[in-house]
């Protein structure tokens, strides 16, 4: 766990980022800076659904960290001895479509999984259309075929297909980004699981 100074008071977007990452759900929402990792994420749930990936360029950030330097303090890693200046306040507003970036780095887990997060000050808000408006404004959505935000699908017929990749090519699996004794217990379920489905 991250030292209680990095999440008392003051850093509540830092709470609710650890949070996150153990399974409490918050109004906080989940990406990764690592592609492969991005896959697994996206084929690890029901198998006989379709995944989504969504992608978007972190380069759509800079002018509203341009605008709003005191947002900078978000992206800053959490380290044991290390000043942080207090978080703004985003929590206690409502409505608009203020989306920003979280980047705290602040448990052994984030850190393997090149985890951030995206908060909206409205607390029901759909990310997509806000990253999309956000890319737009930012000048960086570009007419060819890398545009900076977009969503790939992965058919549900691919996703064990796309799993077995990752483990015996990239060394990706639940064991590997999930680096405590949870991860062991995803793999290992993961793995009786395609058992079951190979045999069954």
């Amino acid at each position: 766990m991250p030292p209680a100074a990095s999440i008392e008071g003051g850093y509540d977007l830092r709470c609710l980022s650890v949070m996150q990452h153990y399974g409490v759900p918050t109004r906080l929402l989940d990406w990764t800076g690592d592609f492969w990792k991005a896959v697994y994420f996206a084929c690890a749930g029901d198998p006989s659904k379709e995944a989504e990936l969504w992608v978007y360029d972190r380069q759509i950030f800079q002018k509203q960290l341009a605008l709003r330097p005191e947002l900078h303090s978000l992206l800053r890693p959490s380290e044991a001895g290390v000043f942080l200046p207090p978080e703004p306040d985003l929590l206690s507003q409502r409505g608009g479509n203020l989306i920003v970036e979280l980047d705290p780095k602040i448990s052994p887990r984030m850190r393997e999984q090149f985890a951030h997060h995206t908060l909206s000050s409205d607390v029901f808000a759909d990310h997509g259309p806000l990253l999309f408006d956000l890319a737009e404004s930012a000048a960086v959505v570009e007419v060819n075929a890398n545009p900076s935000f977009r969503r790939v699908l992965i058919a549900a017929g691919c996703k064990e297909k796309a799993l077995r990749f990752l483990e015996e090519q990239v060394d990706v699996t639940a064991g590997t980004i999930f680096p405590d004794v949870e991860g062991l217990g995803k793999f290992l379920h993961w793995h009786l699981e395609s058992l079951l489905t190979t045999l069954l």
